[in-house]
């Protein structure tokens, strides 16, 4: 038994050397496509909240997606890159940040394709998406009416009286709209004020950016939106796509070289691109429902935004000298922001970072 147990220990030894040894990254051979999957939610996070893992499938990072576009934006190995774009659950900022990033493919030399493959009763954030690439196909069985933007808010005051709950609610200033949904029967002036100054800025962003990618006017985008196509002939008819072909088609479309696949390509090495980092700065991550206090997640394993622990990561980064390229710069990237964290911390951030 002692002599089994010391070969394994041997093999495992060779093993670990033998990959020590390798050279870092996959080969990638010149002329590859790069195939990305783009579909799901993408969190706000160094990783997926603990329930989400548990699932089996969880949601990916963002930053991991923008990464992986952003090694392929320098990669001269790669002759095309093809977006596989399915149902997303994601608000529009991601969106506008997956869509920029496509975008700078196509500006560094890389050929993009895009291929919609949604059946929806609505595929505005998708379709908004896969525009951005070069060229945009559809599958044959993609139905996903693009039909403008709108918004849908619910009351709950009402249901509340009929059951007897009184509520009180405090706010200060006319735009703290949030309590609106339990104790409002209706929207306020300010409420509908703002929100329809947010649905009018994404409209525009939204009709600006696809009349940009595909060529068209603006009453162009409009008059299709209007019309609400749905049909892959219907979106050919109006110039929003650029046929309908199988995926396979689509690959092969793209030069013909070796495909690569996005897992595969994770491993390639950013410095072997060209990436040379000059400075080191600190991403803080603050996602989830604000709250006062410490913390990172709920008993359920969702993310929450700690006044507390989130001021303090910020007050860590300026104060990082552990080692000669310390910390330049930080960067929060934040869902909701919370009052109470930003005032009392970006002073005392700055403070700190001026008397270095």
């Amino acid at each position: 038994m002692k002599k089994v147990r010391r070969v394994l220990w041997i093999l495992l030894a060779l093993l670990a050397i033998g990959w020590w040894l390798t050279p870092g990254g996959p080969a990638i051979e010149p002329g590859s496509v790069l195939v990305i999957d783009i579909e799901g939610a993408y969190v706000e996070s160094a990783e997926p909240p603990l329930v989400a893992r548990l699932a089996g499938d969880p949601p990916r990072p963002l930053a991991s997606l923008l990464s992986l576009l952003a090694v392929a934006e320098r990669d001269d190995r790669l002759a095309a890159v093809v977006l596989r774009v399915r149902a997303l659950e994601i608000g529009w900022a991601k969106a506008q940040e997956i869509r920029d990033a496509i975008a700078r493919l196509g500006e560094r030399g890389k050929r993009t394709i895009a291929y919609l493959e949604v059946e929806s009763l609505g595929g505005n954030l998708e379709y908004y998406v896969a525009s951005a690439a070069q060229e945009l196909f559809v599958s044959e069985a993609t139905r996903a009416p693009l039909i403008g933007l709108a918004g849908e808010y619910l009351f709950f005051g009402g249901l509340f009286e009929k059951l007897g709950i009184e509520l009180e609610v405090e706010r200060v200033g006319r735009y703290k709209t949030a309590a609106d949904t339990f104790a409002g029967r209706e929207m306020s002036d300010a409420h509908r004020e703002m929100a329809g100054a947010l649905l009018d800025s994404i409209d525009a962003q939204f009709v600006a950016g696809i009349a940009a990618s595909r060529s068209l006017g603006l009453a162009a985008v409009r008059s299709a939106i209007d019309a609400g196509p749905a049909e892959p002939s219907e979106l050919l008819a109006f110039g929003l796509v650029d046929g309908t072909l199988r995926f396979d088609e689509v690959v092969a479309r793209a030069g013909g070289g070796p495909t690569v696949t996005e897992d595969i390509y994770r491993g390639v090495d950013p410095a072997s691109v060209g990436f040379a980092p000059v400075a080191t700065f600190a991403l803080v991550y603050g996602s989830g429902t604000v709250v006062s206090g410490e913390g990172y997640t709920t008993p359920t394993g969702a993310s929450v935004f700690a006044s507390e622990t989130v001021s303090k990561a910020l007050e860590d980064a300026a104060e990082d000298r552990r080692s000669p390229r310390s910390c330049s710069a930080s960067t929060a990237r934040a869902g909701r922001r919370s009052r109470r964290t930003w005032s009392g911390t970006r002073p005392r951030a700055r403070a700190r970072a001026a008397s270095r």
